[in-house]
């Protein structure tokens, strides 16, 4: 409700941190890349979190914080050092894998993320090398 940067400064305050290392990574993907300061990318980052399973084009994205489509994912990458593509890659990739644990079907997995089959999955969870469940690797 009060922007960015005063929430920010509050977690300064209250915000209690996990013991880890530098160089370990944030537990969640909804978690990483938010790191900035940048209202505009947070308010992007906002939608996908919610709409990563529809069809988003960067036109529309860009409407939504007044930018044009250019200036948008030239922001986003800077802001956050990855492409608005990997962003909606990597949401998909968790909540996949949050719907896998809990044993649902890799068809009602693939279609609840947004894909048109699992085939679409599968090949998403080797592109970033995430570890699929050995019983849905196979055909």
């Amino acid at each position: 409700y009060f922007g960015t940067e005063r929430a920010s400064a509050i977690a300064r305050e209250v915000v209690l941190y996990l013991r880890r290392g530098e160089g370990d990574p944030q537990l969640s993907i909804f978690l990483q890349y938010r790191n900035h300061l940048e209202d505009r990318i947070h308010t992007i980052q906002e939608w996908l979190i919610h709409h990563f399973n529809e069809k988003n084009n960067i036109e529309s994205l860009a409407e939504k914080v007044f930018m044009s489509p250019r200036n948008l994912v030239r922001l986003f990458k800077r802001t956050t050092g990855i492409t608005i593509g990997q962003y909606i890659d990597k949401l998909r990739l968790e909540h996949a894998s949050k719907l896998l644990s809990d044993n649902y079907k890799i068809e009602y997995v693939s279609q609840a993320c947004g894909f048109n089959s699992s085939d679409q999955l599968r090949h998403l969870f080797k592109k970033y090398k995430f570890s699929l469940p050995s019983e849905f690797k196979s055909r």
